[in-house]
């Protein structure tokens, strides 16, 4: 089993949907293998027995504002990440990924970990089980931007696992 970080903002438990693909792709996973790194939504949830690390999102405060949505224009404009590599990092520890995993949910998270990824040197997968807008509200001038990092990583990532055939070639035809 190679050593997997799971980046992103949802980490495997039983608490949400997203977090439960996790959960279930993890379940038979040998613990000292598996690292998991996001925002604790949903701290009484089921978890695996690996490590946690809580990530607490630079940009989640002003995600709760009524700004939020010039917040999101302005950050997918500029391709800000959730992550800062330097306390990455210190959240791995002695923990050394062979590869690295994340939702395509939210693009601060999964540009991030993507670009963790690069860092590392490590092979990225990106499970999608929605359109990556559907996510995020935001305006109009940033969709180049979202259309443009959302390809990039989308087509980088070493594995691609969309949620059903019809989402794959919805993507295919996108990215």
């Amino acid at each position: 089993f190679p050593r997997v970080l799971v980046l992103g903002n949802q980490v495997p438990h039983l608490g949400s949907p997203s977090a439960i693909l996790l959960y279930r792709l993890f379940l038979d996973w040998p613990v000292d293998r598996l690292l998991a790194i996001g925002p604790d939504y949903h701290p009484d949830a089921t978890r695996l027995a690996c490590r946690y690390e809580t990530w607490i999102d630079p940009w989640g405060r002003l995600e709760r504002t009524r700004f939020s949505r010039w917040v999101r224009t302005f950050r997918m404009a500029a391709n800000l990440s959730a992550f800062d590599e330097r306390h990455l990092f210190m959240k791995l520890g002695e923990f050394r990924p062979d590869i690295v995993v994340t939702l395509m949910e939210f693009q601060r998270f999964y540009a991030g970990a993507w670009r963790f990824a690069q860092v590392l040197g490590k092979p990225f997968v990106l499970l999608v089980h929605d359109l990556p807008e559907s996510f995020e509200v935001h305006s109009a001038v940033a969709n180049f931007s979202q259309r443009t990092c959302d390809r990039a990583v989308y087509r980088r990532a070493a594995l691609r696992l969309p949620i059903s055939e019809p989402m794959e070639m919805e993507l295919f035809k996108r990215y």
